[in-house]
C-alpha cells in the first residue's frame, strides 16, 4: 500500500486531514487604526553619521563594534547615533514625514 504524504504537501488526508499546516496558526496582528491616516508632513534630517550607522548595520550587516571600529568611534557614541537614526526612520514611515540628508560641505583648508 503507498504511504501518504502528510502535511505540507495537502496530498492526501494524512493524519491531521485536508488543509492541515504545521507550525503556528495564522493571526492577523491587530493595527493601529492610526496608520490609515497617514499625512505629510515636515522633513527630518538625517545626518551622514546617522545614515553611515544605518548603512553599517543593516546593509553590511556588521556588528555594532565593527561598524563603530569603521567610523572611528566609541561603541556607546555608535548605538547612539544608530538609536536616534532608526527612530527618525520610523517616524518618517509612521507619520509620513520625508527625510532628507543633512550634506556637510567639506571646509577649505
Amino acid at each position: 500500500m503507498p504511504r501518504l504524504k502528510r502535511g505540507r504537501g495537502g496530498h492526501g488526508r494524512g493524519r491531521y486531514g485536508r488543509g492541515f499546516r504545521g507550525g503556528r496558526p495564522r493571526v492577523t496582528p491587530a493595527i493601529s487604526s492610526d496608520f490609515y491616516h497617514i499625512e505629510g508632513g515636515s522633513t527630518l534630517q538625517l545626518t551622514p553619521a546617522e545614515l553611515e550607522a544605518l548603512k553599517l548595520i543593516d546593509e553590511e550587516n556588521l556588528t555594532q563594534e565593527e561598524a563603530a571600529e569603521r567610523m572611528k568611534i566609541s561603541r556607546s557614541s555608535f548605538w547612539r547615533i544608530l538609536d536616534a537614526a532608526r527612530k527618525k526612520v520610523v517616524t518618517s514611515l509612521l507619520t509620513g514625514k520625508q527625510i532628507s540628508v543633512i550634506i556637510e560641505k567639506p571646509t577649505d583648508e
